[in-house]
């Protein structure tokens, strides 16, 4: 096969995540040493699949678990074993109407247990089915953002430029995903500098030719990938370390990194 044949056939793709067997696995092994270029794809491959695992974990809402708990302790039938029935002995002989009265109240109060068991258990269903309903439409609309990031990461008309590290951070690991087709830029950030999350924050620049930069989106620590502004023309795209919030004109002594477009 031809380099461009293997590039669109999808058989690297298998091959990063392993399930590539047989003639297949043996042509790939074999195109690699024909082509040493593949092993650039295969980097990119492997990126954009960690990439699109550190945005795919779930996670539910914050009080699902406790409102299932809790569920849980009312619908935990409680039981007392003592019974109160040893009075009806002492007054049996109080004639047939005291025994049918005894009878009725005995029928009433089975009937309305009953009832009340009933409805209860009723509302515990639908309290039940709510809360399932909310973790499905839950994990369903993160799936589809999921995707639709898989996607995006994955476009062939994605530029994927390595951070050119500041000296000052040599140990900086991003990816800057320029895609100038769709107009859309991601960050993936796998390895920053420690801020204090308090009083700092990270903070994305945009240069064009001479003039100053022009300061864009602001982020902390906690994400991992981080869809960010285009800007038409931009040479390039700086990341520092500025004050909590952002600030508009950059501290270039906590320069992380540039990307150049």
């Amino acid at each position: 096969m031809k380099i461009s044949e293997i590039r669109a056939s999808g058989l690297l793709e298998l091959y990063v995540i392993g399930t590539l067997e047989g003639e297949e696995l043996k042509m790939i092994e074999k195109a690699l040493s024909q082509y040493p270029e593949l092993k650039a794809d295969l980097n990119i491959i492997e990126r954009t699949l960690q990439a699109y695992a550190y945005a795919s974990a779930v996670s539910p809402s914050a009080d699902l678990k406790e409102r299932i708990l809790e569920e849980a302790r009312k619908s935990t039938p409680s039981s007392d074993g003592s019974s109160k029935n040893n009075k009806s002995k002492r007054n049996s002989n109080h004639g047939p109407l005291g025994g049918l009265i005894i009878l009725f109240s005995l029928l009433s109060l089975f009937f309305a247990f009953n009832w009340f068991s009933s409805i209860q258990k009723m509302e515990e269903m639908e309290q039940r089915h709510q809360i399932e309903n909310e973790a499905c439409d839950s994990i369903q609309a993160a799936s589809t953002l999921q995707f639709a990031l898989y996607q995006d990461l994955t476009n062939p008309n994605n530029a994927i430029i390595a951070n050119s590290a500041h000296p000052k951070y040599p140990q900086t690991e991003i990816y800057f995903y320029h895609n100038p087709v769709d107009k859309k830029n991601y960050l993936q950030l796998n390895s920053l500098p420690t801020i204090d999350d308090d009083s700092q924050s990270y903070q994305l620049w945009s240069i064009i030719g001479d003039n100053p930069p022009s300061p864009l989106d602001v982020f902390q620590s906690d994400n991992k990938i981080l869809q960010v502004q285009h800007v038409e023309g931009t040479q390039v795209y700086a990341i520092t370390i500025e004050q909590k919030g952002g600030v508009q004109s950059p501290t270039l002594d906590d320069l992380i990194g540039t990307f150049t477009i």
